[in-house]
């Protein structure tokens, strides 16, 4: 045997053809239980090569100091706010010892919750800011937080009340700004909205020490603007009401055209056609043939009339929505067109009248034709398979569910947090360009550059 210290290429390439020369296709195909640990080996080195190449070489250089550019701009605004809240209280405590000024609460020197929440947690990567680089401000700025997020929380429940007490008239010494103020909590959105990002505070930073009873009074708050809000659902029927015989109809052939689809559309009825045709029947081939297509024709017909039905109902809608708000709106005063621009109150209009008749009309009709077609095919493979080969066949599905689930939402994140990347890396952008004003600031574009492309980088 040849020494392998002095193995050149060839003589490699012979010595492992002849150690593979014993295996022929019968050792990888049919798949079997005989073949089952040769494509178990196959999977595992795939997977492992897979491994070495994405998981075990570590970011890039050019990341890590994108890391650091952001920790340590974190670190600069985390000391700015700190001396920022220092001056203000001292300035303030003395404004309150000249007697110039009133007293107010230290919770009054704060930025927004939602600014302090930024610089505690990494939206786009989705981890707390001092998860790579420890920030020495950042257990003084989470206290901070705290007690932003409860001061913006009390005010949003303190204008909520306002204008539900508004709506009944009986409000008294309030100034125009804390009106105009709760005139915008009036639907109960923002309040929502707060709950909303209190939820996600607990979750994402695992604070646990907010009080009680204000949670408990924004949450009872909330119950009741909803339950009061409620009580107009019989307007949205009314609205509604033309619009419900095409969405029956809609709903109808949607059921007929996914049973048909459940029986023309399976293979069964194909394979048939050709076993059929294989023992020279051809008449018989050509009948069953002739059906498939006919049962064909008779789905696209009905998806026809489906499609018209469902569109009429959301058009028709969508129109009574758009009529009703306008109407309503064409009986406000002058006083609501000031503090309500004319522009922004037409494209909300567009966008929730498309919301709403996608939602109440185009969505039910969607998932009643998704149960259909889901139970018809099931229905099929119950009543088609021998009940020894049911369980088999369905046994990978407590395996495909369940992992396709995860797969999504993997998937979904990941989308998310390159749209998010993507945004900063065009805002910063934006940002270059709209600065690049002398040839100074033109010759900066070659050092700014490296800092964008690897913003767009950091999306993968």
């Amino acid at each position: 045997m040849e020494d392998l210290s002095q193995l050149n290429a060839a003589s490699l390439g012979r010595l492992v053809l002849a150690y593979l020369k014993p295996i022929d296709g019968s050792y990888f195909w049919p798949a079997s239980y005989k073949s089952a640990p040769q494509w178990a080996a196959v999977c595992l080195v795939l997977c492992t090569h897979w491994a070495l190449i994405f998981f075990s070489s570590g970011s890039p250089a050019s990341l890590k100091r994108a890391e650091q550019a952001r920790s340590a701009k974190t670190h600069t605004l985390m000391t700015s706010i700190i001396s920022w809240r220092k001056d203000a209280l001292s300035k303030q405590e003395t404004e309150s010892a000249l007697g110039g000024g009133t007293e107010k609460e230290g919770n009054q020197c704060l930025p927004e919750a939602e600014r302090l929440f930024g610089l505690l947690y990494d939206d786009t990567f989705e981890c707390p800011t001092n998860t790579s680089t420890p920030l020495s401000h950042y257990a003084e700025i989470e206290d901070l937080f705290k007690m932003a997020l409860v001061r913006d929380l009390k005010l949003t429940i303190k204008y909520t009340t306002l204008a539900r007490a508004m709506r009944v008239g009986s409000v008294s010494g309030e100034g125009e700004e804390a009106v105009k103020l709760a005139s915008d909590h009036d639907n109960g959105e923002k309040l929502a909205k707060s709950l909303e990002f209190v939820a996600k505070v607990v979750k994402k930073l695992k604070i646990v020490d907010l009080p009680i009873d204000v949670l408990a009074e924004a949450k009872d708050l909330l119950s009741k603007v909803y339950a009061s809000q409620s009580l107009k659902r019989i307007e949205l029927l009314k609205l509604i009401r033309p619009a419900l015989p095409y969405m029956a109809a809609g709903a109808f052939f949607s059921v007929v055209n996914c049973s048909l689809r459940g029986y023309f559309h399976s293979i069964g009825h194909w394979s048939a056609c050709i076993e059929i045709a294989s023992t020279g029947n051809r008449p018989a081939a050509v009948q069953a043939l002739f059906s498939l297509w006919l049962g064909h024709m008779v789905i696209e017909f009905i998806e026809r009339l489906d499609s018209s039905y469902v569109f009429r109902a959301e058009v028709l809608f969508k129109q009574r929505v758009r009529d009703g708000v306008l109407s309503a709106m064409l009986s406000q005063d002058y006083e609501y067109f000031d503090k309500n621009n004319s522009g922004v109150l037409q494209e909300r209009l567009n966008r929730d009248s498309e919301d709403i008749g996608q939602n109440l009309v185009r969505f039910p009709i969607t998932m009643l034709k998704r149960i259909s077609w889901l139970t018809v095919n099931v229905f099929f493979v119950v009543f088609s398979v021998p009940p020894e080969l049911l369980i088999p066949a369905f046994s990978p599905l407590l395996v495909t569910i369940p992992l396709q689930y995860f797969c999504f939402e993997a998937n979904r994140k990941s989308d998310a947090r390159q749209s998010k990347v993507a945004e900063k890396a065009v805002a910063s952008t934006s940002e270059v360009i709209r600065e690049i004003k002398t040839v100074r600031q033109f010759a900066m574009g070659i050092v700014l550059a490296p800092t964008t492309i690897t913003a767009l980088f950091a999306r993968y």
